[in-house]
């Protein structure tokens, strides 16, 4: 997307900007931080809103038209916003962005949204030796604990009585649905072909784990419910949350941060587990590939956060934790090539599937010795 054509699209609207810097993360959309040529008013000047992230949508992956994805999304994550605005989930410390502004075409999806300034996101901090070094522990151990609580908060607001709107408007959002299997539990024996050893030993079960995964989304896509299932983020991990300050201090000093969860057109109904997984694998992923001892920390605040879920919850939080943390061998570019060290690709082929594979043995006594212990701290 080239900017000055976007700049032209934004040029008759309250949101004109004067510049557009291209942000990175975030695979699905273009995304900006536009500085507004008028500055939006607030009553307090220190507020005023100097500058937004533009979102720019298209009916594909940047840079692979090949990958298609649906419009809709667009619409899902204004719906939420929006609903999300209500002081039962604003009072707490985790907050959402504001959308100003949508406008979407059967081509294209612009959204203006709040920007969140001096803000990083915490995937970027734990795989950073020299931003997680200025981190206490007791700090990322206090955010993950807000955010798992927050997330639980929202697990149970979306179920309410009282949300029916929220939820009906929103209904399954069937193309992310099928999205979110198909770069899962689509993918996960694909991507253990690299690995036959592996894949020869535990066939059987990898097989019967997708057979489920697959009878799920046809059930979710029909409207038939089962226990643990609700409204979900879609693309819980810690790229998703961000921590902002009001002014551009270093990430460890003790002035006031906020904690924003964003990033959410992937917002559809499926198993609640996916949610947690998603959260963990991708933790777990920080501290394979980049020794970040400060993931192991948040997996035991984002669980103590959340807290307590019987073990039905928790063996599918760890299979869907190991199936996310496969995925990191397709997380790049088609021309890049794998990340890591032989020694640590082929160990996380072999963890995850561990991880895969105990949790549908319901092989409680193993987990006690990993990362994913938390996990199974309550409940029988």
């Amino acid at each position: 997307m080239e900017e000055q054509d976007l700049l032209q699209q934004l040029k008759d609207t309250p949101f004109a900007c004067s510049s557009l810097t291209r942000l990175s993360g975030g695979s699905a959309n273009y995304v900006y931080r536009g500085i507004l040529l008028d500055v939006i008013p607030t009553g307090d000047e220190f507020w005023n809103v100097k500058s937004v992230i533009v979102k720019y949508s298209l009916g594909h992956i940047p840079g692979n038209a090949g990958f298609k994805l649906d419009l809709s999304r667009c619409s899902v994550e204004n719906i939420v916003l929006e609903y999300m605005s209500q002081p039962s989930l604003l009072t707490m410390k985790v907050k959402v962005p504001v959308t100003y502004f949508l406008d979407r075409n059967a081509h294209r999806g612009i959204a203006i949204q709040q920007d969140f300034r001096h803000s990083t996101d915490i995937a970027s901090i734990i795989r950073s030796a020299e931003l997680s070094n200025l981190w206490m522990r007791s700090k990322a151990l206090s955010t993950s604990q807000e955010v798992g609580h927050w997330l639980r908060c929202f697990h149970e607001w979306a179920s309410e009585p009282q949300q029916v709107d929220f939820r009906s408007k929103i209904g399954r959002n069937v193309p992310m649905q099928r999205l979110k299997h198909k770069v899962t539990y689509g993918t996960f024996i694909d991507i253990l072909k690299n690995f036959p050893d592996i894949l020869q030993k535990n066939i059987g079960v990898l097989e019967k784990v997708k057979e489920r995964a697959e009878l799920e989304l046809l059930d979710l896509a029909s409207r038939n419910e089962g226990p643990d299932q609700g409204m979900i983020h879609g693309d819980c991990w810690m790229g998703n949350v961000l921590l902002s300050k009001s002014s551009p201090t270093p990430i460890g000093s003790d002035t006031a941060t906020d904690i924003i969860f964003i990033d959410w057109e992937m917002c559809q109904f499926g198993h609640r587990a996916y949610d947690l997984g998603h959260m963990i694998g991708d933790l777990y992923e920080a501290y394979h590939f980049h020794s970040s001892d400060l993931s192991l920390t948040m997996i035991r605040g984002f669980m103590d956060g959340y807290g307590e879920i019987n073990d039905d919850m928790a063996f599918r939080t760890a299979i869907h934790a190991g199936v996310q943390f496969l995925g990191w061998y397709n997380r790049r570019a088609p021309s890049d090539s794998v990340k890591g060290t032989g020694e640590q690709i082929s160990s996380a082929a072999k963890i995850s599937t561990n991880l895969i594979v105990n949790g549908w043995e319901r092989e409680r006594q193993w987990y006690q010795s990993t990362p994913l212990a938390p996990l199974f701290q309550s409940g029988a």
